[in-house]
C-alpha cells in the first residue's frame, strides 16, 4: 500500500510504520516482512502528496514535469478521447519524466471502468492550465 488504502468496508486507512519492507531484486520496498506489526490508522479521506485524491479527477505526477497542486487538460493525440481536466493531487515513486498516473478510483471496479472507456491513452496531449 502507498500513502492511503480503503478496506473493504470502505474506510480510508494509512501506514503508519512497523512490520519492517522486504526488498525486491531491484533494492526497492515491495512487501512487509511482518504485517501483523504494521501500525494503520483510519484517515477520512485518500491523502496525496498535494490534496485529497479524488476519483476521476486526480492525477499523480512527476513534479519536475508538472508542478503539483497545479491543473492539466488531457486528450488523446488524435482528439477521439477526452479525459478532461485533471488536478496534480500526488507523486508516486514509480513516476519519472513524462508520464501521469490517473486516478479512477479504488478497487478492481473502477480499473475496469477505466479500461473500459479507452484505458491507457499512450502519447496523450497535455495541456498546463495553471493553479
Amino acid at each position: 500500500m502507498q500513502g492511503t488504502g480503503e478496506t473493504l468496508d470502505h474506510r480510508f486507512v494509512r501506514w503508519n510504520g512497523g512490520g519492517g519492507w522486504h526488498k525486491n531484486a531491484a533494492g526497492h520496498p515491495d512487501i512487509l516482512n511482518k504485517p501483523a506489526q504494521a501500525r494503520l490508522s483510519e484517515t477520512d479521506a485518500a491523502h496525496g502528496c498535494f490534496a485529497d485524491v479524488v476519483a476521476n479527477r486526480s492525477i499523480a505526477i512527476d513534479p519536475t514535469v508538472i508542478p503539483g497542486r497545479s491543473r492539466v487538460y488531457i486528450a488523446s493525440s488524435d482528439g477521439r478521447r477526452v479525459v478532461g481536466e485533471r488536478s496534480a493531487d500526488d507523486t508516486s515513486g514509480g513516476i519519472r519524466g513524462a508520464h501521469i498516473d490517473h486516478f479512477s478510483g479504488p478497487g478492481s471496479a473502477a480499473t475496469r471502468a477505466w479500461q473500459g472507456s479507452g484505458g491507457d491513452l499512450q502519447n496523450a496531449r497535455v495541456k498546463f492550465l495553471g493553479y
